[in-house]
C-alpha cells in the first residue's frame, strides 16, 4: 500500500485506501482506515498537519506521507540502494500540495485499472529522475516518465500536470520546447520519443492547451486529470491494435 506514495510520497487518505482495496479488500464502513492506521503504526507513513477540503473533511481529507522508515521500505522492496536519512515530513505549500496529489492520483488511477489484466504499469517515475537531457546543455522536466505495457507492445509517455496557473505564453513555450526536440529525432530514456500528455483540472483547460497547439503537432495531447489514466490506457490499447 506505500505504492500509493510512491511518486512524489504525498497522498490523502483516499488515495492510500483506493490501494488498499488490493491489499486488504475490505469495504465495509470505514475499511480504508485499518490499512492507513497500521501503515501509521509501523511508521511508514505520518499525517501532516493539514486536512484537504478544510477542517470539516473529516479523516478522508487527512495527508499523509511516507517516513524516513517508509523511503527505506520502499528502496528494499524495489531492490534500490537504501536512501539518505531524511528530515522529518513537512507539509508543502498550496500550489505544490495540488500539483503533487495530482501526480499521486494519476499515478493510483492506473494501479486501479491494472486489475482488469490487460496491461501493466512498468514503470512511474518522478521529477528530478523523469528529467531528460536535450542533448544541447538543457533538460526536458516533465513532472513524470510512465511506460505502458500490454503483451509486447509498450507506449511512454512524459505527462505535465497543469495547475492551471500557467499564462498561454509560457505553455507555448513548454509546448515548443517538447515538440522541437521530439520532431528533430529527440527519444526519451528508453530510445523511443514519449508522448507528452498535459493532464488539467478541468476540461474547459485542456480545451485551452489543446487550441495553442498546432493542428500538424502529433506529440503532444491534453486532457483532463480524471481522464489521463483512461486516456494513457486506450491509447496504449490502440498502439497495440494497430
Amino acid at each position: 500500500m506505500t505504492s500509493g506514495l510512491t511518486p512524489r510520497r504525498v497522498a490523502t487518505s483516499v488515495t492510500l485506501s483506493s490501494v488498499s482495496r488490493r491489499g486488504w479488500g475490505s469495504m465495509s464502513g470505514c475499511w480504508w482506515a485499518e490499512p492507513v492506521a497500521r501503515l501509521t503504526g509501523l511508521g511508514l507513513v505520518a499525517m501532516l498537519g493539514r486536512r484537504v477540503g478544510g477542517v470539516r473533511a473529516g479523516s478522508v481529507g487527512h495527508l499523509y506521507a511516507l517516513t524516513t522508515a517508509g523511503h527505506r521500505f520502499l528502496a528494499l522492496q524495489n531492490g534500490g540502494p537504501e536512501p539518505p536519512r531524511r528530515q522529518p515530513s513537512h507539509t508543502p505549500g498550496e500550489l505544490s500540495l495540488i500539483h503533487t496529489l495530482a501526480v499521486s492520483g494519476v499515478y493510483v488511477d492506473l494501479i486501479e485499472h491494472t486489475h482488469t489484466g490487460t496491461f501493466s504499469v512498468h514503470s512511474f517515475s518522478t521529477e528530478p529522475h523523469c528529467w531528460h537531457p536535450t542533448g544541447s546543455g538543457g533538460y526536458l522536466r516533465p513532472d513524470a516518465y510512465v511506460i505502458l505495457r500490454t503483451g509486447a507492445v509498450g507506449h511512454c509517455w512524459w505527462p505535465e500536470i497543469d495547475a492551471g496557473t500557467e499564462t498561454a505564453p509560457r505553455l507555448r513555450a513548454k509546448i515548443r520546447t517538447y515538440r522541437d526536440y521530439l520532431t528533430s529525432g529527440g527519444v526519451g530514456p528508453d530510445h523511443v520519443p514519449p508522448h507528452v500528455l498535459f493532464t488539467t483540472p478541468d476540461q474547459q483547460r485542456a480545451d485551452q492547451i489543446t487550441d495553442l497547439l498546432t493542428d500538424d503537432d502529433d506529440t503532444t495531447t491534453a486532457t483532463t486529470n480524471t481522464e489521463a489514466a483512461t486516456y494513457m490506457i486506450r491509447e496504449l490499447h490502440h498502439t497495440s491494435d494497430v
